[in-house]
């Protein structure tokens, strides 16, 4: 049968053959597309780009979906090891705040396990906000991999739907009458 569908439609088997190579990643095991959300830092969703394949370096779509326009001077990127700035960024006093690591080295400085401490701090609410748009039952199943563009407009009605829910970090009064 799946040789038949080879001969059938040439065209659409390739196709769809060289989209599941794009969008697989080795380090999930399966096939993935990916987001650049963009969190305030009262914890609502302020940009979703549209969905890049698994495979696309973040370099080239924090470049593709021109992050920096998201960005004013002196705001601050919070990313993984390996994330670069842009030139642009750069020249706008763009922040970096990257977790360290120990390549190298025996062990961390104390400024080091501060800094650390302190992104990690503030990631936990990244990835809550994020996390609150993978609660929707719709992202609970592999979606087909055809729907890549129709994911991007899901992706961006779920962050919505985050943001008019109540507040994810609580402020200090909310926190001291509850």
């Amino acid at each position: 049968m799946y040789c038949r569908l080879l001969r059938d439609k040439p065209a659409a088997a390739k196709k769809k053959l060289m989209l599941r190579a794009q969008t697989y990643s080795s380090y999930k095991a399966h096939n993935t597309v990916k987001f650049l959300i963009v969190i305030a830092p009262n914890g609502y969703i302020m940009y979703v780009s549209p969905a890049y394949v698994g495979r696309a370096s973040d370099k080239y779509f924090t470049q593709d979906c021109k992050l920096e326009d998201h960005l004013g001077p002196g705001g601050e990127v919070m990313a993984d090891r390996g994330f670069t700035l842009t030139t642009s960024m750069i020249t706008e006093g763009v922040k970096l705040n990257v977790p360290a690591f120990t390549k190298g080295k025996s062990q961390l400085s104390e400024e080091e396990v501060t800094r650390t401490r302190r992104i990690a701090s503030v990631r936990i609410h990244v990835e809550r906000a994020i996390n609150r748009i993978k609660t929707y039952r719709i992202f609970k199943q592999a979606l087909p991999i055809k729907s890549k563009k129709t994911i991007s407009q899901m992706i961006l009605v779920c962050a919505g739907l985050c943001n008019l829910k109540g507040p994810l970090i609580a402020t200090r009064r909310e926190a001291t009458t509850e």
